[in-house]
C-alpha cells in the first residue's frame, strides 16, 4: 500500500485492500456507511471509531494519528513529554 497523506485516504485504501465495502466495514465498526463516507472525504471520526477502523483495517495506529491534525498534535506532545523524562 502507497503511503497516504490522509486519513481518509488511508481509510480506503485499507478498507479496498480488504474487500469491504463501506457499508460492511460500517457494519464491522458499529458505524453508518454515511459516517464512513464522511471520513474518507476527510471527516474527523471520534476517539472510539477512530480506534474500531484501526483495528477493523490492522492500521498502524502511528500512521493514522499523524494523519489527522488534533491527533498528530496530541501524538507530538506525548513524544515530546516522553523525551524530557
Amino acid at each position: 500500500m502507497d503511503k497516504p497523506k490522509a486519513f481518509g485516504q488511508y481509510i480506503t485504501m485499507a478498507r479496498e485492500v480488504k474487500g469491504y465495502s463501506d457499508r460492511e466495514l460500517g457494519k464491522r465498526v458499529g458505524a453508518a456507511h454515511t459516517t464512513i463516507g464522511r471520513i474518507e472525504n476527510g471527516g474527523i471520526p471520534k476517539p472510539g471509531l477512530f480506534l474500531s477502523l484501526i483495528d477493523a483495517l490492522d492500521l498502524d495506529v502511528i500512521t493514522a494519528v499523524t494523519l489527522i491534525e488534533p491527533y498528530r498534535r496530541i501524538y507530538q506532545r506525548i513524544m515530546a513529554a516522553l523525551e524530557v523524562k
